[in-house]
């Protein structure tokens, strides 16, 4: 007999302040603290909030030793990391916004510090 395992991941801030309610994690945010990973899972609202802190946090620190952002995550934060891209957590017409207004109608590869700037702007 076949059998199907669903596993289902809550928003880990949303259950912290109310825990009868379940709210769907849509984002991973990954960090190292004094060499702890730790993982918290989080829903759009607060995946935006929690990266807007970690980014006032990230603006007073400085790499340890000599080691430099590999090309690869250079302009994003090394602490951050999404299973998801903010671009694509955007609903179609959100997109076509987005786009307009950074003068990129073909934009293919979206940093996610960019559209977090527009969503700070209002979404304008």
């Amino acid at each position: 007999m076949p059998i199907k395992t669903v596993t289902q991941n809550f928003c880990d801030v949303c259950y912290k302040e109310y825990p009868n309610q379940l709210v769907d994690a849509t984002s991973k945010l990954r960090f190292t603290w004094q060499s702890k990973s730790y993982v918290i899972l989080t829903c759009d609202q607060h995946t935006i909030e929690m990266v807007e802190q970690f980014n006032k946090l990230l603006a007073f620190a400085s790499p340890e030793g000599k080691a430099q952002p590999s090309p690869k995550t250079q302009g994003q934060s090394q602490h951050v990391i999404k299973n998801k891209s903010a671009f694509s957590s955007l609903s179609a017409s959100e997109k076509d916004r987005f786009r307009s207004w950074v003068h990129m109608p073909n934009a293919r590869h979206i940093s996610d510090a960019r559209v977090y700037e527009w969503i700070a702007l209002g979404k304008p």
